[in-house]
């Protein structure tokens, strides 16, 4: 009988000791799942991103980022621009053009200042990159301006201006008008004109 209970603690050390490596990643596991039940505030959670982002962890920031941009609420345009810049510098062109559209839908970026960001560098010869930027350009090309009153009286009404394009620079020889006639893009001795 003693020799059977000193059998049995060895083979139940000898289990322990096989299953101990199973239990030890239990602990990244059981910490995701904690943090997937603990949810930061909204604005936290895109200030993590955002960070995230900074550093060069893509797949950390989409991870964080990309829940929220599915989702319908107030700051789902600024978490689909940060999935976009995540999913561009990943090499997903197809998913970062996706959250983009749904970024520019909802006003998290002006069209102009994507055409210049480092972080969709590789879109920018991509037509259909070039297509949402005209679409939502002459969007916002053709809203009413907002400006804020001043003191003075309102001049006297004129003839009704164009639209202005917005306008986009970069180095000295690259330029890019969005307005409501389309996207021109020059760069050098090449330029380009997309119709809206």
């Amino acid at each position: 009988m003693l020799q059977s209970v000193k059998i049995s603690k060895k083979i139940g050390l000898v289990a322990v000791l096989c299953l101990l490596p199973f239990l030890s990643a239990c602990d990244p596991l059981r910490n995701q799942i904690a943090g997937a039940v603990q949810t930061k505030p909204p604005q936290e959670t895109l200030a993590s991103v955002k960070l995230s982002l900074q550093e060069g962890k893509f797949s950390q920031a989409l991870e964080q980022a990309e829940p929220l941009a599915k989702k319908s609420g107030d700051l789902q345009p600024a978490f689909a621009l940060a999935a976009a810049q995540a999913y561009c510098r990943m090499g997903r062109q197809d998913e970062a053009l996706a959250m983009l559209g749904v970024a520019l839908a909802g006003g998290a970026a002006e069209p102009t200042s994507l055409i210049t960001h480092p972080d969709f560098e590789s879109l920018r010869v991509d037509v259909r990159f070039l297509a949402l930027l005209t679409h939502h350009g002459s969007r916002s090309a053709n809203k009413p301006a907002t400006t804020q009153q001043s003191a003075s009286p309102p001049a006297a009404p004129s003839t009704p201006a164009a639209p202005v394009p917005e306008q986009a620079k970069t180095a000295d020889s690259v330029s890019v008008e969005i307005g409501a006639g389309g996207v021109s893009a020059r760069a050098g001795s090449v330029s380009v004109k997309l119709p809206p």
